[in-house]
């Protein structure tokens, strides 16, 4: 994630990429399998010991810059999922604001009281995003409440909105009405250089995308952290009779 227009790094995102023999797959290829068979906690587990991993490193580095997740909306449902994660969190006071957990705008609309409450209780320890929008109306006010500071909409939406009844304001007026409820708009997707200036008349400040930079694999060496730096280790669980590597049930959806 960029400025604009100065294009300054400002936070990454971590995405799942998933290797079955020669093939690298993308997260829209494998994820609706892990979803059918309840297996996206585990890999969110995964995924968010490896991103405090990555932010750890640039903060060794001295970097600033966050790194987002997008959570599963299933691992909400998950019991004690969000305790675990506020536990990775508060073992190491330096992950403070670098880890942005983003939440489909589908989830921030039907949190019941306890995930609300859970998500709370990690405000001012990580940052909150809204991602994956399905429309944009957004109640900036009440995301605020919720603790979101970023709102994710991709590039084409705000620049070829195809549907104008998805929002109640225009486009040009979202930057500012929910920078006054205090969040930034993010677009994403960007895969234009020529719609770089768009999005810069429309006062969007922060972007995303294979403009700025192409998908780079995590160095193994930083990944690999030695196991004191490395987080808290995963709490046990109750194991099922039989677990299958994901590629497995890759076979068996095939």
């Amino acid at each position: 994630m960029v400025t604009l227009p100065q294009r300054k790094v400002v936070a990454y995102e971590a995405l799942a990429r998933l290797r079955a023999g020669a093939e690298l797959l993308a997260p829209e290829d494998f994820l609706p399998v892990l979803e059918r068979h309840g297996r996206t906690t585990e890999l969110d587990r995964r995924m968010l010991q490896r991103a405090a991993t990555v932010a750890r490193h640039l903060a060794g580095r001295g970097s600033e810059a966050s790194v987002t997740y997008g959570l599963s909306p299933l691992s909400l449902y998950e019991p004690g999922f969000l305790r675990w994660f506020a536990r990775l969190v508060d073992e190491e006071s330096g992950l403070a604001g670098r880890l942005v957990l983003a939440l489909p705008q589908a989830s921030w609309r039907s949190l019941d009281a306890e995930q609300a409450s859970a998500l709370a209780g990690l405000r001012g320890k990580v940052g909150f995003a809204l991602d994956r929008p399905q429309d944009l109306r957004f109640d900036g006010v009440a995301l605020a409440r919720a603790g979101v500071g970023q709102v994710k909409v991709p590039a084409g939406l705000l620049l070829r909105p195809e549907r104008p009844d998805l929002a109640d304001i225009a486009v040009e007026d979202l930057v500012t009405a929910l920078a006054r409820a205090g969040i930034r708009l993010v677009a994403q997707a960007v895969e234009a250089e020529g719609d770089v200036p768009d999005l810069i008349d429309l006062d969007v400040a922060l972007a995303q995308g294979s403009v700025f930079a192409a998908p780079r694999p995590v160095r193994a060496d930083v990944l690999a952290a030695p196991p004191s730096e490395a987080g808290p280790p995963q709490p046990p669980e109750p194991e099922p009779p039989q677990r299958r590597p994901f590629r497995s049930f890759l076979r068996r959806a095939s």
